[in-house]
């Protein structure tokens, strides 16, 4: 089915113009002056494109669809990635907390060990595996505070408040 349009193009021209010619001597006049002013519309539609308009018109549509829903997953993947980050650091500061309650523990036990050992109740090798519980249990804790601080910084760059700093 054609597509009738209205006026696509619309034109407006004018020109001025002056011109003088020398003759020779044996002309009836020695020169001639010509001025002239001139002026032109001019005015085009199509009455037929083939159905390229409709087409054209159906196109975009189409692409403005398509870039809609492009928009719709790159937000729910963007809001996916920060519940992850968000997620994955409420996990790592819990397995922190946890680990801040196991030297409590550690340290206990080593208190008592200790006690033991003045009195002679244990031996040095058992004194000494107290002693790396202690340590080991610290080195646990500061291990999950690392990645706790690794976890809150991804969580930060996901939200773009990594950059945000005041001075």
């Amino acid at each position: 089915m054609g597509n009738f349009c209205v006026p696509t193009t619309v034109g407006l021209s004018g020109s001025y113009g002056w011109n003088k010619n020398n003759n020779n001597a044996a002309s009836f006049a020695a020169y001639s002056i010509n001025t002239g002013l001139s002026a032109g519309l001019s005015l085009s539609w199509n009455l037929f494109d083939g159905g390229s308009t409709i087409t054209n018109v159906r196109n975009a549509k189409v692409n403005l669809e398509a870039q809609k829903i492009l928009k719709e997953q790159l937000l729910v993947s963007i809001v996916r990635d920060f519940n992850n980050a968000w997620d994955d650091y409420e996990n790592k500061l819990s397995v922190y907390r946890l680990q801040e309650h196991n030297i409590k523990t550690a340290q206990n036990n080593f208190d008592r060990t200790e006690e033991q050992f003045k009195l002679g109740q244990i031996n040095s090798i058992e004194f000494r595996q107290a002693q790396i519980n202690l340590l080991n249990a610290e080195l646990s804790r500061n291990q999950a505070k690392y990645l706790a601080k690794i976890a809150e910084m991804q969580m930060l760059q996901i939200s773009g408040d990594l950059l945000n700093i005041e001075f």
